[in-house]
């Protein structure tokens, strides 16, 4: 058997379920899927404190286990797919990874920089697995087949297009939101590295000169870009507010689950302190 991309044997399995607040059967099962992708989703957030600080984000998964796992912080789509990637493969599943298009921002043909994942079944079926899409996205996953799927308060659907690209939108009384579409074209750990390259590097890039924090749950998403935080649930009802330094620091452990160090707290308070927020 070929070595597997996503390096499980380097992964910390005891480490990650005690992160997730995952316990139970791990036996490699659509039921064991569903229960993995929410508990992840819902305990690591997405952020991105790293490229707004000026470091380094590192896509080998012993410094992502670092960071994510026993530091407790979060990380942007990359960083989540090749922590799941590795738990999927040290469990049995059959993984891939995949890119895809982001559309919240109305842009059709945007660049394929979000990273995620398909499962393959030992019944043949296909599933999108994408822990790392933030406030928007699945609680838990769904199948790589046309339909409309009901997560606690959440629905979304997927669709796909005459050319085979795979679109998903959530689905809201007030309007459905286009949040990527994808092809199942498989991608790899370098691929990934591109992306967060480019999310690190690029000028246009939405997380290396602001503050992104988001959280999911199963009544209400949080999202935090600089100190506009705003709180949604899946009816359309939302509301923001703006914070201040010290609020922004306290909401990043209370609304997040980010666990700052003194280092980290006084890096952020510095920047909005001076006006860059």
């Amino acid at each position: 058997m070929s070595r597997s991309p996503w390096t499980p044997e380097e992964f910390d399995l005891d480490g990650y379920l005690a992160r997730i607040g995952c316990t139970g059967t791990l036996d490699p099962t659509l039921e064991t899927l569903r229960v993995l992708h929410r508990a992840h989703v819902t305990a690591i957030p997405f952020e991105n404190l790293e490229a707004l600080l000026g470091r380094q984000v590192s896509l080998e998964l012993a410094e992502v286990q670092e960071k994510l796992v026993t530091r407790r912080r979060g990380g942007w789509c990359s960083e989540h797919a090749v922590l799941m990637a590795a738990a999927l493969t040290r469990l049995g599943y059959q993984v891939t990874g995949l890119t895809a298009r982001p559309l919240t921002r109305g842009q059709h043909n945007a660049p394929s920089v979000h990273s995620l994942l398909s499962v393959r079944l030992d019944d043949g079926s296909v599933w999108l697995v994408d822990v790392g899409f933030g406030a928007q996205g699945l609680i838990e996953p769904v199948p790589v087949r046309d339909g409309s799927y009901r997560q606690d308060d959440w629905t979304f659907r997927l669709d796909t297009a005459p050319t085979g690209e795979h679109r998903v939108r959530s689905v809201h009384p007030t309007g459905d939101a286009p949040l990527f579409s994808f092809t199942l074209g498989p991608r790899y750990p370098n691929d990934f590295k591109v992306i967060s390259w480019y999310y690190q590097t690029h000028p246009r890039s939405p997380f290396n000169s602001q503050l992104i924090l988001q959280t999911a749950a199963a009544d209400r998403r949080c999202l935090l870009v600089d100190a506009t935080l705003t709180r949604f649930r899946a009816d359309g009802a939302h509301e923001s507010s703006a914070l201040s330094g010290p609020e922004i620091v306290a909401a990043a452990g209370d609304l997040f689950g980010i666990e700052l160090d003194d280092t980290d707290a006084k890096a952020l308070l510095d920047r909005f302190a001076a006006g860059s927020g």
